[in-house]
């Protein structure tokens, strides 16, 4: 074997390996990015079941009933059934004989 064949060969191997080690650490990068994507998933999931669950809170008939009653507090005139009776009357004609 010569000696530039034996340096072609040594380049090669020399390049494979270099190239194992490159693809090795890509490898890496890529499986911790995907760990860290995997972990960020978990905590989007919590934060969108925390947000479905206070929006089905806020949904809720009773809830709708109590925030209308804040938003209408003053603004409106109390429910029939809260006003005092001291309104207007209906008066009646009479006739007389």
């Amino acid at each position: 074997m010569s000696v530039a064949r034996a340096l072609g060969l040594l380049a090669m191997f020399l390049s494979l390996a270099l190239l194992v080690v490159h693809v090795r650490g890509e490898r890496q990068r890529c499986e911790t990015k995907i760990v860290r994507m995997e972990l960020r998933k978990g905590e989007l999931r919590r934060a969108m079941w925390d947000l479905q669950s206070r929006a089905a809170r806020l949904r809720s008939p009773r809830r709708i009933v109590e925030s209308t009653q804040t938003l209408l507090a003053g603004v409106m005139e109390p429910p029939l059934e809260t006003q005092p009776a001291s309104g207007p009357k209906e008066r009646v004609a009479r006739r007389e004989p």
